[in-house]
């Protein structure tokens, strides 16, 4: 079941880019959320699935597992998470995490990258597809780009440190 899961995870990334790209002409901004291993009760899920379900669902095993795999106190608490999402939606984040995520995610792109062929750009046909090269949802992300966009609301607690994030 974990190539489902991965494709799932990668289907809401792009589905939230994409809707991303269609709204911020509205002034309506998406996130994605990205929290990683979270304290709480989701080794329990299977007891929520009717019980002529539970048997045969095809997630019986991986439930099984999930059960006996301890929650750490080092995962985020509930109020993190919401701390966390709160902060990425008052700063239109496209993406909200934490930094020890950060290396887990530069690997894939970095693969990516490093199976680029050695070559010559071929200018006229960059040229072309100059669409593909470029999204406005990802450039606004990054340090330099200026202002989002105005659907950033004023921050409820301006000044105010948000725990374990720092300053707003």
């Amino acid at each position: 079941m974990r190539p489902f899961y991965t494709a799932a995870k990668a289907a809401i990334l792009g589905l939230s880019e994409a809707i991303r790209g269609e709204l911020t002409a509205e002034n309506i901004g998406v996130s994605a959320f990205m929290p990683g291993p979270v304290q709480s009760h989701i080794a329990h899920s299977g007891e929520l699935r009717p019980a002529a379900y539970r048997s045969d669902s095809g997630y019986k095993q991986r439930e099984d597992d999930l059960e006996k795999r301890p929650v750490s106190p080092l995962w985020m608490s509930a109020d993190e998470v919401g701390e966390r999402v709160l902060a990425g939606i008052r700063a239109n984040d496209l993406y909200i995490s934490h930094p020890e995520f950060a290396d887990g995610m530069r690997n894939p792109v970095d693969a990516i990258l490093a199976s680029m062929p050695d070559e010559t750009i071929h200018q006229e046909r960059a040229g072309e597809i100059g669409f593909l090269l470029s999204n406005p949802v990802f450039d606004d992300q990054l340090p330099g780009a200026g202002p989002r966009c105005s659907c950033r609301p004023e921050p409820l607690l301006a000044g105010q440190a948000h725990p374990g994030m720092g300053a707003p």
